[in-house]
């Protein structure tokens, strides 16, 4: 598969918000552990739309900015960075995909592309990212983009079953 040709990354709009709910619906048990704040506040069609339009506003006010990951123009996936700080500059990154897309390198890829978007871009210094320490394919691709475990964030998230659990924390750092 030729990622660079099959995979569309574009900033997440309005008219996303079906497809955006589509792919939540049917990944409901496979991202809740992960993503516990996003599943709250996605109920029905009508709230989703209301959480995208959050994103565009997060993207308008600086504090954030969520693509979507298409292939042959449905929806099979999500990367984002939230949490600016614009003193140091530095963000946070997250992503997910649908269950049935894993395991392609798909996620991998648009971490690569969203990290090059972050330094280029936005002209962040640094990316984190907070992983459960469970969560094997998530730090895999992290250490893939040149990322490193920075430190463990004890009891510091509540995952999708409201158990308090650790955090691993990785960074990478803008190259001179």
């Amino acid at each position: 598969m030729d990622l660079q040709t099959e995979i569309a990354i574009s900033r997440i709009q309005e008219k996303d918000a079906f497809a955006f709910w589509t792919m939540i619906e049917k990944n409901k048990e496979h991202i809740q552990t992960y993503f516990p704040k996003t599943l709250n506040q996605l109920y029905d069609l009508a709230s989703t739309e209301e959480f995208v339009r959050s994103k565009i506003e997060e993207y308008e006010t600086r504090k954030g900015v969520y693509f979507s990951l298409k292939k042959g123009g449905m929806m099979i996936g999500m990367v984002h960075v939230k949490n600016i700080d614009w003193i140091i500059p530095k963000g946070e990154i997250a992503y997910f995909i649908d269950k049935d897309h894993q395991g392609y390198g798909i996620i991998s890829y648009a971490v690569s592309w969203l990290v090059n978007y972050c330094f280029t871009e936005m002209k962040l210094e640094k990316i984190y990212a907070r992983v459960s320490p469970g969560n094997l394919g998530s730090k895999k691709t992290l250490i893939k983009n040149g990322f490193r475990q920075e430190g463990l964030l004890r009891k510091d998230y509540r995952d999708g079953k409201g158990n308090l659990t650790d955090t691993e924390y990785y960074g990478k750092v803008k190259e001179s």
